[in-house]
């Protein structure tokens, strides 16, 4: 099916350390061969406080992968409280010291917080690219969208069928 999509034109992946039971990444990487150069690869670290277990997450992202290097990185579902206290002061010297090694090509976060976070978060200049909530039913983060647009922040969608809800709505009124 990801083969399919990649044939079809699809060019970016996200996956994480603990989706489909751990599985996600191994699956990814399969569906890699022969695709690695033309797809972008997104993953995440849930990582933030032990600097050994950060970097084992990372080699085994990479191994699971079978890449030599990620292209977008993410510390893993974090609000402004947790950059605070774990990214800033920590994760995100793992994360740039990777970047320098050329594990990692983009430090992102993939984040879930309020649009006045999404503000702050911007403005530390240190995330590339930001994933976040957005969809139909949830459009409450567009003004912090809108200032990591002016500041060149790239933003990434999760949830752009509000976690089925949209699609569950459509097959109702289809039934009717």
């Amino acid at each position: 099916m990801i083969r399919r999509a990649f044939e079809s034109g699809v060019n970016y992946i996200d996956t994480a350390v603990g989706y489909c039971n751990r599985d996600s990444q191994r699956a990814v990487g399969e569906a890699l061969k022969g695709w690695r150069d033309r797809v972008v690869v997104s993953t995440k670290n849930p990582e933030y406080e032990d600097e050994k277990v950060w970097w084992q997450n990372l080699e085994d992202s990479l191994e699971r992968l079978q890449v030599a290097y990620i292209d977008i990185y993410n510390h893993h579902g974090i609000n402004w409280e947790y950059y605070c206290k774990h990214v800033e002061p920590n994760a995100s010297k793992w994360m740039r010291r990777a970047h320098d090694q050329g594990l990692i090509k983009h430090i992102c976060v993939s984040f879930h917080d309020s649009n006045e976070s999404l503000v702050k978060l911007v403005d530390t200049g240190y995330p590339e690219s930001i994933t976040l909530q957005y969809n139909m039913l949830d459009q409450s983060l567009e003004r912090g969208i809108a200032h990591a647009h002016e500041r060149g922040v790239g933003i990434v969608v999760m949830g752009p069928v509000a976690g089925g809800r949209l699609g569950a709505s459509w097959r109702s009124s289809c039934r009717g």
